[in-house]
């Protein structure tokens, strides 16, 4: 999507408010998914953890559209907010640090999942090695047990057969 850029920094004041607003709104929804994401993951729920991944990265995707939107106007921030009433810079910076502090949720939050999945991986993984190693186990034990019940079976016909 190409943004177009007012010759007059005041006349851009109202796409930057848009743009802002759709940044803090798409924010917002990454934030429920982090923590739909965060219970997937402390559920177990492999399918559905798929699904808020997925429907994540459509977010993700949004985000930088957004933020490629608004690059043109960073790069004349200053005349942009020379234009701005103190009504608007207030509101302008309410959504900066809306935006910043939903961020900062989701990336701790993201951190805490991410350490919770590496847990269960190494979990599983334990499991997996305690699996192998108890059919090894059995393993032998069948191949003894097999091996001495064959030779009982033939101390056994020795025997009928003697006797």
């Amino acid at each position: 999507m190409k943004t177009v850029v007012n010759a007059k920094p005041a006349g851009d004041i109202p796409m930057v408010l848009k743009l802002l607003v759709r940044q803090r709104d798409l924010y917002k929804l990454m934030g429920e998914f982090s923590v739909q994401q965060a219970e997937c993951v402390e559920k177990g729920e492999t399918e559905e953890l798929l699904k808020v991944l997925s429907q994540r990265q459509y977010l993700v995707d949004s985000l930088m559209e957004t933020n490629a939107e608004l690059t043109p106007y960073r790069e004349r921030w200053d005349s942009i907010v020379a234009n701005m009433t103190e009504g608007i810079k207030t509101q302008v910076n309410s959504l900066v640090d809306e935006v910043e502090g939903q961020l900062r949720e989701i990336l701790k939050r993201d951190d805490v999942t991410q350490k919770n999945l590496q847990a269960a991986k190494a979990e599983v993984g334990q499991q997996l090695q305690q699996s192998r190693h108890t059919g090894a186990a059995m393993g032998a034990y069948r191949g003894a047990a097999a091996g001495a019940y064959a030779a009982n079976q033939v101390a056994a016909r020795y025997m009928d057969n003697r006797g």
